[in-house]
């Protein structure tokens, strides 16, 4: 009960742009979360990623060129979901999902504007490319989101 008392306040202290952009959200991360399993093939990159990935829940050693750390969280999700489209697209599309919250907030902090913050945000739910990426096994959603706590963070 306390936890829903405070959701209701923090709910109250947003204000009509934070709480359309919340909606916003919820309502696309829906349409991103349904039927996630389709394609039902591998696509772009999702030929090397989520192979690496199961290669580090196996304990395999392979040579990779990039960072280990968004194959690693696709590893979370194919433990959780197992070795399928599900598992291998599940924390790209969290990430997808958190992706356009960032955005909102990154525009804060440089700019002070909320208005700029929502069409960012906009922008970022319904642009094509971002709505793909967050479909599938790939790392782009995850670095990028990195990428804009990282800018968020030094902008403080």
């Amino acid at each position: 009960m306390k936890y829903l008392t405070a959701l209701k306040k923090w709910w109250r202290e947003l204000d009509w742009l934070e709480r359309s952009l919340l909606i916003w959200i919820a309502l696309i991360a829906v349409g991103r979360w349904i039927n996630l399993t389709s394609p039902q093939a591998v696509v772009f990159d999702e030929v090397y990623f989520p192979k690496m990935a199961s290669q580090y829940l196996a304990g395999e050693s392979f040579f990779d060129i990039h960072p280990p750390l968004g194959k690693l969280l696709i590893a979370l999700g194919i433990q959780s979901f197992g070795d399928s489209y599900l598992g291998w697209r599940v924390v790209p599309a969290i990430f997808g999902t958190i992706l356009p919250v960032l955005a909102y907030r990154l525009t804060r902090v440089f700019s002070g504007s909320r208005l700029m913050g929502l069409i960012l945000a906009l922008f970022l739910l319904t642009d094509g490319l971002f709505v793909v990426y967050a479909r599938l096994g790939l790392m782009d959603e995850i670095m990028i989101t990195f990428g804009l706590l990282a800018l968020i963070f030094s902008g403080r």
